[in-house]
């Protein structure tokens, strides 16, 4: 489960583009000599993305483009919107969470309404909520149970196809072993019998 980024956009009138208030990326899943690109694209899909949300719902898409495979997540309350992008395996309700918080951080923390071109405002709140859960199976005790149950089943299946096999094999030996004891059975009679034709004799 990986993070990629997360983007606060300001909402213009419908024909205007969405202005970058706040974007972060993920530096651990891109090498430092395309971070930077890597954070253009980003910004530039979540500008396309939240163009088309509907108000107060969330929504997601996969996307499969240069430096990103993914899923993108948006949310929009009021003139501000949020998008987060992710690997397909990410919990989507955790990042509805996120997609809230993220914009309920930023209204309450920064009046937007005279910014009229991207920016790059500091939030160390934010931040901190983003770095947090590029972590979150780390951090997350369900996560990690659900995670140690998947390998114990994964482990007993294995076990119980074992012990199938096992069980043929078995199953397999008994045949023999009675088939060897029959042929052994008649050995002994037809051996009885020639040693009795030689006694007498």
């Amino acid at each position: 489960m990986k993070l990629y980024s997360l983007t606060i956009y300001k909402l213009q009138q419908k024909l205007e583009e969405p202005i970058v208030l706040y974007s972060i990326i993920n530096s651990k899943e891109f090498s430092i000599f395309v971070q930077s690109d890597a954070k253009k694209v980003l910004i530039e899909i979540g500008r396309e993305v939240i163009k088309r949300v509907t108000p107060k719902m969330y929504y997601s898409i996969n996307e499969e483009r240069e430096y990103v495979k993914g899923v993108v997540h948006a949310y929009v309350n009021n003139n501000q919107g949020c998008v987060i992008i992710s690997d397909n395996k990410y919990p989507v309700k955790h990042i509805n969470v996120m997609l809230s918080q993220s914009l309920n951080v930023m209204t309450n923390s920064f009046n937007i309404a005279s910014v009229k071109n991207d920016m790059q405002i500091t939030n160390d709140s934010i931040n901190k909520l983003f770095v947090d859960n590029i972590n979150y199976l780390k951090n997350d005790k369900i996560i990690k149970i659900q995670n140690e149950l998947d390998e114990t089943k994964t482990i007993m299946i294995n076990s119980v196809d074992k012990l199938l096999e096992r069980n043929v094999k078995l199953e397999d030996l008994l045949i023999r072993s009675d088939k060897l004891s029959n042929e052994s059975k008649i050995f002994l009679t037809n051996s009885e019998k020639l040693n009795s034709c030689c006694n007498i004799i």
